[in-house]
């Protein structure tokens, strides 16, 4: 059984609109916002009019995600709690990563979702760049003509280079993760 939001739910009132993270309640049908929070009017740089007025969930996605939110749409099922990382865009265009937290309620007997909204865009970022550079110091490890191998603390190869794998004919798939005695 869903959530059900009536108006003199005191306990909604102040855990949804003193929330520090954005938060939304959304049609399902309609896709139309019925009830944002003021840390989500920060947040997105929209009025409270403009959330609840002018603007329906698909606009705050870029547009090549749109049919895959319409597909996650309408596979939920009714009580179902969704956990997922997406991208929304903001009312200036910017693009931010966010993770989401979604829930079935009966909101003023509408079938709604209300949404938990995590700004994950820094985190993001960081793994981007950290990701870069494993796989730059990776390419030019591979790109050397000497061979290279990493051990960690307890001797076991953490890396194997297509050159030491040449030069000492064994393979990486043979020797990652194993010390140097069992070879």
């Amino acid at each position: 059984m869903p959530l059900q939001i009536r108006n003199d739910d005191a306990s909604f009132e102040v855990l949804f609109h003193n929330n520090p993270n954005p938060m939304w309640i959304v049609e399902v049908d309609t896709l139309r916002f019925k009830e944002v929070n003021e840390a989500a009017i920060k947040h997105y740089g929209y009025s409270r009019n403009e959330f609840l007025n002018n603007i329906i969930l698909s606009d705050i996605r870029p547009p090549y995600e749109r049919p895959e939110m319409l597909t996650l749409i309408k596979r939920i099922k009714h009580n179902q709690t969704i956990k997922h990382d997406l991208t929304h865009v903001k009312k200036d265009g910017t693009n931010i990563f966010v993770h989401i937290t979604s829930y079935t309620v009966d909101y003023y007997g509408s079938f709604c979702r209300m949404v938990i909204i995590h700004d994950i865009t820094e985190q993001k970022l960081k793994d981007i760049k950290l990701t870069e550079a494993v796989n730059k110091i990776k390419e030019t490890l591979e790109s050397i003509t000497d061979g290279f191998i990493t051990l960690d603390n307890k001797l076991r190869v953490t890396y194997w280079n297509k050159e030491a794998a040449r030069i000492l004919s064994i393979s990486q798939d043979t020797v990652l993760h194993k010390t140097l005695w069992e070879l």
